[in-house]
């Protein structure tokens, strides 16, 4: 839903159907649970990870990596943070759940916060077509 959901427009986006026909009478955000997000959600703060990883270390570990993404709804005192989120298991047990500014994967590279949010957002887009075919 990119800029329709984050800034306030009086045209919308569905990110469900892709029909951007839809009109309100006042500038708002295409969500349909904002006001949901607005009256509950206490703490709108975000800090930045600065936490690093090196998954070199974890080569016979299962991996797990996305883009952190704001919360719709955030109840904790403590602000939401940005990063990489990561999860590393080793068989069964998960041994790392944390957020971090830097992520190196095992060939060396460094993951790039935005280019995982734009990889997620694609195959969300690729599932959907794939669904309507």
């Amino acid at each position: 839903m990119g800029d329709f959901a984050t800034n306030p427009h009086k045209k919308h986006f569905c990110g469900n159907c892709g029909a951007d026909s839809n009109w309100s009478k006042e500038p708002i955000v295409s969500s349909p649970l904002w006001e949901l997000a607005e009256q509950f959600t206490s703490n709108r703060r975000f800090i930045e990870s600065d936490r690093i990883l090196d998954l070199t270390s974890y080569q016979d570990c299962h991996i797990k990596v996305w883009s952190s993404t704001p919360a719709i709804l955030w109840t904790n005192d403590q602000p939401q943070e940005t990063g990489i989120h990561v999860h590393v298991y080793q068989g069964k047990k998960k041994i790392v759940d944390d957020t971090f500014k830097q992520v190196t994967w095992f060939d060396g590279s460094s993951l790039e916060c935005d280019k995982l949010l734009t990889a997620m957002l694609q195959k969300i887009k690729g599932s959907k077509e794939t669904a309507n075919a």
